[in-house]
């Protein structure tokens, strides 16, 4: 079995949305790493409105404070990466995985806490399959011109469903715009670095 060491966060703080256990976590989602690199910063209220304008999404800025994208490696290649969010539903709050590619891309999410009756049904493949490799912007406009109600018919899930489903969507919105806009210097960085490292 893999055993992956965090490198020393990037910033200071105590992460509001975070994986429980992040070692256990990427292990499982990412068995071929060799290791991760987290990266925790503060969300400010400047990004939050970036954020906000670029997707045209209704949302508290409070929600947003202090969070981690973890980086996962194989050797010098980026695998892709995990962060973790939280959305409100009628349940109370659902804890979403989100797993990008090393383009930032959706790859797959899974929920870490949630109380929906629909939980398993919802976390399966054929949501999965329709989300997957789905850029921030392909997201968006399916979101806006189709809505999230098809992406549960198309899921074959029932009406009730409707709540958990929008959650996702816009959760995995929010996933790739605060990795774009939050992380993005992080990101170039990482990427810089282990080119650099490679080319050695």
């Amino acid at each position: 079995m893999t055993v992956l060491v965090a490198a020393p966060t990037v910033a200071e703080g105590q992460a509001y949305c975070s994986l429980r256990d992040p070692n256990r976590i990427v292990q499982e989602l990412f068995p071929e790493a060799t290791g991760f690199r987290s990266f925790l910063r503060k969300v400010t209220r400047a990004d939050a409105r970036t954020l906000k304008a670029d997707l045209a999404l209704d949302f508290d800025p409070r929600e947003f404070t202090t969070h981690t994208l973890y980086a996962v490696l194989q050797d010098n290649k980026i695998l892709g990466y995990v962060q973790s969010r939280t959305e409100p539903v009628e349940w109370g709050l659902a804890e979403i995985i989100w797993v990008l590619d090393s383009d930032l891309n959706l790859a797959a999410f899974r929920f870490q806490r949630c109380r929906s009756r629909w939980k398993e049904e919802v976390e399966e493949d054929s949501l999965q399959t329709q989300l997957k490799g789905l850029s921030e912007i392909e997201l968006l406009e399916l979101w806006k011109t189709k809505g999230s109600k098809w992406f549960r018919r198309e899921a074959n899930l029932p009406d009730s469903a409707d709540k958990l489903i929008d959650a996702v969507i816009k959760s995995g919105l929010k996933a790739t715009g605060l990795a774009r806009i939050v992380w993005g210097d992080d990101i170039t960085n990482i990427r810089d670095s282990l080119a650099s490292a490679e080319g050695q």
